[in-house]
């Protein structure tokens, strides 16, 4: 008798596992959705060709984190870069905007870790000097993902302002 039941109760748990670890979890968008999922896109694929008046491209790449973030240094202060640490506190000016110009991110200082910020962004920090005013761009899978964040839409394409600065 007690091996029946330790059968069966072996046998409520294995199906409740199954059942629990369904991947049902899939997230349905719509046209509209995916259609500015894929204007955000574009958008950094005319960013990766753009050039200057010297034929040179505008924006460096950097290829971290499984995708590829636009930056470019618009001033640099420091004769010598110093680059930051990923868990050493740091004061940013920092502004953020949608490809349409939408201000989501008010201009203003904040003070965090690299690491604690979205990865498209740490990447661009770490890569770059303290002291230098930077715009970067930051496609959806490394900013805020497919999930709406506040003002930030899915998919959305992030670009940023900012200046590092020690503490």
């Amino acid at each position: 008798m007690r091996s029946i039941y330790a059968v069966a109760c072996f046998a409520m748990v294995m199906l409740s596992g199954f059942t629990a670890c369904n991947n049902d979890d899939s997230i349905e968008f719509t046209s509209e959705q995916l259609a500015y999922f894929e204007k955000n896109r574009e958008y950094i694929r005319e960013k990766k060709l753009e050039k200057d008046e010297n034929g040179e491209l505008v924006y460096q790449q950097l290829v971290k984190y499984g995708d590829t973030t636009l930056y470019r240094v618009i001033d640099r202060r420091a004769e010598k870069p110093e680059y930051p640490t990923g868990d050493q506190i740091l004061t940013y000016d920092l502004e953020g905007f949608l490809i349409d110009g939408t201000n989501f991110q008010k201009k203003g200082l904040i003070k965090y870790p690299a690491n604690g910020l979205i990865e498209g962004l740490r990447g661009v920090i770490l890569d770059t000097s303290i002291g230098d005013s930077i715009e970067a761009i930051i496609p959806a899978t490394l900013g805020y993902k497919y999930r709406d964040n506040g003002p930030v839409p899915a998919g959305s394409t992030l670009i940023f302002n900012y200046r590092v600065e020690k503490n």
